[in-house]
């Protein structure tokens, strides 16, 4: 995924501005967040296309989402968080 200027930008400061860098850069914890929020939505959920069943899951993500599954599972994984 791509994105351009407008939207790579920080808007805000705050609480806010720290969840957008995060998300912003961390591939890992921007897919985790959008498994939960695909999983957990339901018809009041959080962002417009999940809640209008607008949301296409692709080959590329699930794969993607694979790899993040593999590398979660290892013990290791939560000593860097650390």
């Amino acid at each position: 995924m791509r994105c351009g200027a407008w939207d790579a930008r920080t808007w805000g400061q705050g609480d806010g501005a720290t969840w957008q860098r995060l998300s912003k850069s961390c591939p890992a914890f921007a897919t985790e967040y959008g498994a939960v929020v695909m999983r957990r939505s339901g018809a009041k959920g959080e962002f417009g296309p999940l809640r209008k069943h607008k949301v296409e899951i692709r080959s590329e993500c699930d794969a993607m989402l694979r790899q993040v599954q593999a590398i979660i599972e290892k013990p290791a994984a939560c000593d860097a968080l650390k």
